[in-house]
């Protein structure tokens, strides 16, 4: 994770292409026409980060909180088949860095 100063189009590269393109192109796989079963269901993966505002990770946050607008989104297109959600909450103890701390 990197903070503003040192954020890179590579960075968003990364961050973008596995975070919301990789969660977009994995999902219309999974629901393309007559391939999901009807009532069939998505969960993707989320992260507090893109509730939280964190030093350095404005990138990573920006990544999750994208992912998290795309399943909302997707989950009222296939409300009709399928159900998508998007799972944040943990029982996993990662220390974020204190934005109070610089």
């Amino acid at each position: 994770m990197e903070s503003l100063l040192q954020a890179t189009p590579e960075t968003l590269q990364y961050e973008f292409g596995v975070t919301v393109f990789g969660t977009l192109y994995m999902t219309q796989a999974a629901v393309i026409e007559g391939k999901m079963p009807a009532g069939g269901r998505i969960i993707n993966l989320g992260s507090l980060a893109s509730k939280l505002d964190t030093l350095g990770c404005s990138v990573y946050n920006a990544s999750k909180s994208a992912q998290d607008s795309m399943t909302a989104s997707w989950a009222y297109e296939v409300s009709a088949n399928a159900t998508i959600v998007i799972f944040s909450q943990t029982d996993l103890d990662y220390p974020f860095p204190d934005a109070n701390s610089h």
